[in-house]
């Protein structure tokens, strides 16, 4: 009975400190953000590849050879996700040259999502940046991916008049639900962007389904990209009432 108290404590103090790693990373202290994400990978070494929030706090703390080790770990229990091959390619280009990150590029398998593909291939240099916003359509989900992606790797090339006009479209509210934890992301580059601190950013939706979990949630449930960008505030709460319980072990 002491030894499952302990394990109840320890799992809501873990869960503490993800919520204020994403909290600091909303709100631009990107240092502490990859500071707190740093412990949990130091607490539970085993789910750390799973930490891919880690890796994007680390790309915006300046810990550009961290973050592509993180990426690297993580294709490794998430092999087909391009977004993760794109947030590597990002840290690349930072701490070396665009040159270089395309030359690094992390392969993948199937990704179904649209455009991923279409990205990866721009990300090669294979396709234009016209190819993947044509492969988005009209779907709210694929827009934003499409405009998240291609104004991140205009400004990981140093285009950053285009790299302001698509991030700006991807911050836009009307993308809060399809993009969720990313769009945050969409919000944060885009005052870093502008040179404006993220500080005092409102509350959105996109941080709303990180509050709603038990214990360990985040390194279960919500391991991949493709599995939280879908995860809009109103899904999330109902997959996570008819589902959710805390898990003890791998």
């Amino acid at each position: 009975m002491i030894a499952l108290v302990l394990l109840l404590f320890a799992t809501q103090d873990l869960q503490g400190v993800f919520n204020r790693a994403v909290a600091d990373f909303e709100n631009g202290r990107f240092k502490e953000s990859a500071a707190g994400f740093d412990s949990l990978a130091k607490a539970l070494p085993e789910r750390a590849p799973y930490l891919w929030q880690r890796g994007i706090a680390l790309y915006y703390a300046g810990r550009y050879d961290d973050c592509r080790r993180q990426f690297e770990s993580h294709r490794a229990v998430n092999p087909n996700d391009v977004e993760n091959a794109a947030w590597h390619f990002l840290c690349v280009a930072r701490a070396d040259s665009p040159a270089k990150a395309r030359a690094a590029l992390l392969p993948v398998g199937p990704d179904a999502r649209v455009p991923m593909r279409e990205v990866y291939e721009m990300f090669r240099g294979t396709l234009t940046p016209e190819q993947v916003l044509s492969a988005a359509g009209t779907d709210p989900e694929a827009q934003f991916f499409a405009h998240l992606y291609l104004g991140l790797y205009f400004d990981a090339i140093g285009m950053k008049p285009r790299a302001l006009e698509h991030i700006t479209i991807a911050a836009a509210d009307r993308f809060s639900g399809a993009g969720g934890y990313m769009h945050m992301v969409a919000l944060v580059h885009l005052l870093t962007i502008r040179g404006a601190s993220p500080l005092g950013l409102p509350y959105t939706r996109s941080r709303a389904p990180l509050r709603r979990r038990a214990p360990f949630a985040w390194l279960t449930r919500y391991r991949s990209f493709a599995l939280l960008r879908r995860a809009g505030r109103n899904r999330a709460a109902a997959a996570w009432r008819a589902s959710a319980r805390p898990v003890h072990s791998a």
